[in-house]
């Protein structure tokens, strides 16, 4: 015999299959397809932004709002960063900044525009085959954003140059 709690929980549940297929009726695979994109680089930032607060917190010697005898710092607002990844472009990533010292993240490093394994993937479809401007035409589809040809041949000279090219980036 089933408690008043089990048959509410089936009633949930056959009321949240009912929303899935009435939004699955209304949306086409590609709209479908976007929308999970964008709902993944959402994910994708929000794991960013909190190991880069956890990382500055490490810093500082204190968490937000808290006062310790050990605290080296204080917070300063924030500075938007773009950052490109393989699942899109996550743009005004917040980085948090210290009033006297300067905070570099190990997760965003410093100056660094893109997710290495970008750099790593465009060199491999260029080793493949594809001319520099072909590689303008595919990025664009691929990570949502067009490389250009000149920055194409500069992943490909640091590769040559450094036996570790991708060394220290976030794969």
């Amino acid at each position: 015999m089933s408690t008043v709690a089990q048959r509410e929980g089936v009633g949930q549940e056959e009321k949240d299959e009912r929303k899935v297929e009435k939004y699955l009726r209304g949306i086409e695979a590609q709209g479908f397809w976007e929308e999970l994109a964008r709902q993944v680089r959402d994910g994708v930032r929000i794991a960013l932004e909190k190991a880069i607060s956890h990382e500055f917190n490490s810093f500082l010697g204190a968490l937000e709002y808290e006062r310790t005898p050990s605290r080296k710092d204080v917070r300063n607002g924030h500075r938007l960063r773009d950052f490109e990844t393989v699942y899109g472009v996550l743009d005004n990533i917040k980085v948090p900044r210290a009033r006297k010292s300067s905070f570099t993240s190990r997760v965003i490093p410093r100056f660094y525009r893109r997710q290495g394994r970008i750099a790593h993937l465009i060199t491999r479809i260029f080793l493949l085959g594809l001319s520099t401007r072909d590689i303008k035409s595919v990025s664009k589809h691929i990570y949502g954003k067009t490389y250009s040809p000149g920055l194409v041949s500069r992943f490909n000279k640091e590769l040559m140059i450094s036996p570790y090219p991708l060394a220290g980036e976030v794969y």
